[in-house]
């Protein structure tokens, strides 16, 4: 009986989740006593272990969180009661205000609230985040939790830079401690950063028993995440040089997530934000492989992944996949997810492959071809930005032709202008003005302003920040344009317009002191002059 009232009476300790290595080495063994205990024939035994572990606090996490799959019931379940009463102290007082106050959130959320609160901690500016979302890692009381927040943290998309993080020797503070395999999955990360060949091995053995968990706790390590781990063993085997490698297993990663066009497409977006562009590309076609013509994960897909190969310069990849959604646009269902889903309009899709059909012969310098799909593509959508400017700089100052262009960039100008009016706090139509007006002609400090209205209501947006670029460019202030683009290479460093656009803006300031220079909006199209000089 006085064992039952002890255990009643003993308070919850917090646990403070920086505790030393040291004071986990040396209470180690009688906590593993104690957990054994908790077995134990005797009641009044089973309470007093009970008791002396909620004292004990942080060094028990590990060893009663290994507990909950023991053999003895007793066991198992007093080890799963004591763990989620743990009271975790997850703030300290030299957390930035924004970790706090999602932390503070954090401790009185349930689990799918949790992965919301996680994707916000490692989001925060300069890896705010980052420690504190490796005590999610070592504490929370959910293994599945645990690990979709190592996930988080080895995909993390730039400007997050790993290797010129300095806050490595908290990290490992915070999770050298742990025996749990997702702080195992950082720790080996840390070490790939300085020699990644080292650690080709420990990523071996990291995919099997991941796999092997998938197969015994499918409910704690999903398809998914070893689908995310195997990847990132294929990067590190990349950076090591070991490219065979790396594709045999990054094939074996495409293959773990069947034919679930979402998971495929929710890796194929990480992988993407990472550089991985031809593994991304792999997972967007699985996607698209894997659903009906109707399927919403299939059309974002077929577009995603056109717009991929757009930006990586693959022309006619980008004008083969968005055929193939272009041909389903004849069905009904699919017009309807277009409408339903406020997408985009079979017109705006059918003037996108012809754009990209156009920038494909413009690689191979056929200029007729070139503007035969250009004049197909604005008679679909006449507002098309990218298509007007590229018939814009096809288009000598005084022709016939650029009349046309100036008067449709003109219409389009104003479409998204009584947009702004009708929506002033969208920040798309104040870009698309100024990438259109900053890409040909009209009235440049307007379009700079709105570019700066579109960065005010959508901060570091890679893509408005190369807009903004594009407009300082056209203004003839061409350092101007070298910051805002250097500020989105860092942002988006795999994207390759951005950087593409970056060297013509450096090159160019290199140039500008010469009497030849002359400001104007930037060219759009490759091969340009070759292209121009071939027109009638």
């Amino acid at each position: 009986m006085w064992g039952w009232s002890y255990g009643l009476i003993v308070s919850i300790v917090a646990v403070t989740p920086n505790s030393s290595a040291t004071k986990f080495d040396a209470q180690a063994d009688r906590v593993e006593r104690l957990i054994v205990q908790l077995g134990h024939p005797e009641p009044v035994m089973r309470e007093l272990a009970e008791a002396e572990l909620r004292l004990l606090g942080d060094v028990t996490f590990d060893a009663l969180n290994e507990a909950q799959a023991h053999t003895d019931i007793e066991i198992a379940t007093r080890s799963h009661y004591l763990l989620r009463n743990i009271h975790i102290d997850w703030t300290r007082e030299d957390d930035p205000p924004e970790v706090r106050t999602l932390l503070e959130r954090y401790s009185k959320s349930n689990p799918v609230s949790r992965r919301s609160l996680v994707r916000q901690l490692v989001g925060l500016q300069d890896g705010q985040g980052v420690e504190p979302a490796c005590r999610v890692i070592r504490f929370d009381p959910w293994e599945h939790v645990s690990r979709e927040t190592a996930i988080e943290l080895l995909y993390l998309p730039p400007p997050f830079e790993w290797q010129n993080f300095t806050q490595r020797d908290a990290i490992l503070a915070t999770l050298s401690p742990s025996r749990r395999p997702a702080a195992r999955w950082i720790t080996t990360h840390l070490k790939s950063l300085a020699d990644p060949r080292s650690t080709l091995d420990d990523w071996q053995r990291i995919t099997e028993e991941e796999a092997a968990r998938r197969k015994e706790a499918p409910e704690d390590a999903s398809s998914q995440i070893l689908a995310m781990l195997t990847y990132h063993y294929a990067a590190i085997c990349g950076t090591a040089g070991e490219n065979e490698r790396a594709e045999k297993i990054a094939s074996r990663a495409l293959d773990l997530t069947g034919d679930n066009a979402f998971l495929h497409y929710s890796i194929a977006d990480s992988l993407k934000k990472n550089g991985l562009i031809a593994w991304a590309a792999e997972e967007y076609q699985r996607a698209i492989d894997a659903g009906p013509p109707s399927d919403p994960i299939r059309i974002f897909c077929q577009y995603f992944l056109s717009e991929m190969h757009h930006d990586q310069g693959q022309e006619l990849e980008a004008a083969q996949v968005l055929e193939v959604l272009v041909d389903s646009l004849e069905d009904k269902s699919v017009q309807r997810v277009l409408q339903t889903r406020s997408f985009t309009s079979p017109a705006s899709l059918r003037a996108r492959l012809h754009y990209f059909q156009a920038m494909h012969y413009a690689q191979q310098n056929n200029a007729r071809k070139v503007l035969a799909e250009l004049d197909e593509a604005a008679r679909d959508d006449p507002a098309d930005a990218d298509v007007l400017i590229a018939l814009y700089q096809l288009s000598s100052e005084e022709s016939a032709r650029r009349r046309r262009v100036s008067s449709l960039i003109k219409s389009a100008a104003s479409v998204f202008s009584q947009q702004i009016v009708e929506n002033p706090e969208s920040p798309t139509p104040y870009n698309q003005y100024a990438w259109l007006v900053g890409n040909s002609e009209g009235d440049y400090d307007q379009a700079i302003e709105y570019s700066h209205r579109s960065l005010e209501l959508r901060p570091d947006a890679a893509g408005y920040l190369d807009t903004l670029a594009h407009c300082y460019f056209a203004k003839g202030d061409v350092a101007s344009a070298v910051k805002y683009q250097e500020k989105a290479v860092r942002l988006e460093p795999y994207s390759g317009q951005i950087r593409r656009k970056l060297t013509l803006f450096q090159e160019t300031l290199k140039a500008s002191s010469s009497e030849n220079f002359e400001s104007g909006p930037a060219p759009a199209v490759p091969n340009l002059k070759a292209i121009q000089e071939a027109l009638p």
